[in-house]
């Protein structure tokens, strides 16, 4: 049974990174497709619905790995001090479109000052992200729900309530079992995989705190209240953690003349479309963009012009990203190149050895290119 297990959790993992290597050039020919075509209506109702389905792919894969990691024991935190608004500021924008569509309004509350958590932010958007688009998905069109925050002792209570269909007494025990889906009434047909509460209650729980349901029964909406420890709310702003990371970004104009050289970005990814696809949209932002489609040949490029910016598979044949990296950082001069791994593994064991690689930031397929040029443009 433990070698059935394992088998199953590798592959898990492995068809997590299979299903994300094709899903990144998608999003990324999403992007570019708005760049090229920002006026034409068709177009950008096509290229929405398009990132909508992409994104949601894109969770389903996310929750099937941590199924995967949880069993496994392989999920650890990656604590830091994080802001309770910036949570909640991303897991509303996470949640925007599916609400919009259904017109669905979101009223928050948040405490008159911020609080600090000393947790893995990752984690605690997902924890609140999987509750409220749960609430989303269970309420009517024209619904409402109602997102409360606030400090209740050393605690931080979130609650997130709707008037949607409610969930039956019997199954308030049992809604947080992995796979459940005893939320569904009659002639409602399921949606998702069951997994979404199981996993935001054992984030909680990791952190120390809880999540827990409440409902009056079947069109008496809902309300799920989720606990954390805080460890302060005098309303600290601590500078961007990346910012020490993000001193090491390039802007593509190369600083305050208007003549300036454009920063070279290389691409190296063995998934054609995808190195090609990114090395596009990275042009039409005005950078001088090459790609890669082998480690070697990654190593090469950077021997013969160095770059500003790698962003790097790290599965590639042959000469693995991780390989390349460190060959690419023994150049001289090349400790102030901005790396970025670009993978479709997101466990803790890939992050380790992509700072051990010189990475400078380990990315998940299927990256959202903003956060590329984000990290790109950080630094004048």
């Amino acid at each position: 049974m433990r070698e059935a297990a394992r088998r199953k959790d590798e592959f898990l993992a492995s068809l997590g990174h299979e299903l994300r290597n094709p899903l990144a050039p998608i999003r990324t020919s999403v992007a570019l497709l708005g760049h090229l075509y920002p006026d034409a209506p068709p177009m950008v109702r096509i290229s929405a619905v398009i990132d909508r389905q992409v994104t949601h792919l894109t969770r389903l894969v996310d929750d099937l790995l941590d199924v995967a990691r949880i069993t496994s024991g392989k999920i650890s935190l990656q604590r830091e001090r994080i802001s309770f608004t910036a949570v909640i500021q991303h897991v509303i924008e996470l949640s925007a479109q599916a609400a919009t569509a259904k017109h669905i309004a979101i009223d928050s509350s948040l405490p008159d000052h911020d609080l600090t958590l000393d947790a893995d932010y990752a984690r605690v958007v997902q924890i609140c992200a999987n509750i409220l688009s749960n609430a989303i998905k269970f309420t009517p069109a024209q619904g409402r729900i109602a997102l409360r925050g606030w400090r209740e002792g050393r605690c931080l209570c979130v609650s997130i309530a709707d008037n949607g269909i409610g969930i039956q007494a019997a199954s308030l025990a049992c809604i947080f079992g992995m796979f459940e889906q005893s939320g569904v009434v009659k002639g409602q047909l399921s949606s998702g995989l069951g997994i979404g509460l199981s996993l935001s209650r054992q984030f909680a729980q990791m952190h120390g705190g809880s999540v827990e349901a409440h409902s009056g029964g079947i069109g008496m909406g809902s309300e799920f209240v989720i606990r954390l420890p805080v460890i302060c709310g005098d309303g600290d702003e601590n500078e961007d953690n990346d910012s020490g990371a993000a001193d090491k970004a390039i802007n593509a104009s190369g600083g305050d003349g208007g003549g300036a050289k454009r920063a070279r970005v290389l691409i190296a990814d063995d998934n054609r479309d995808a190195a090609d696809a990114l090395r596009a949209l990275l042009e039409m932002e005005g950078y001088e963009a090459e790609s890669a489609y082998d480690g070697n040949a990654a190593v090469a490029a950077a021997a013969r012009a160095l770059p500003d910016l790698v962003v790097m598979d790290l599965g590639m044949p042959g000469m693995d990203g991780y390989d390349a990296a460190r060959l690419i950082r023994q150049r001289a001069g090349a400790e102030n190149i901005l790396m970025i791994a670009l993978t479709g593994w997101g466990q803790s064991d890939a992050r380790r050895r992509t700072v051990e690689a010189g990475f400078d930031h380990h990315l998940i397929k299927p990256v959202d290119v903003e956060q590329i040029l984000k990290l790109a443009a950080a630094r004048r």
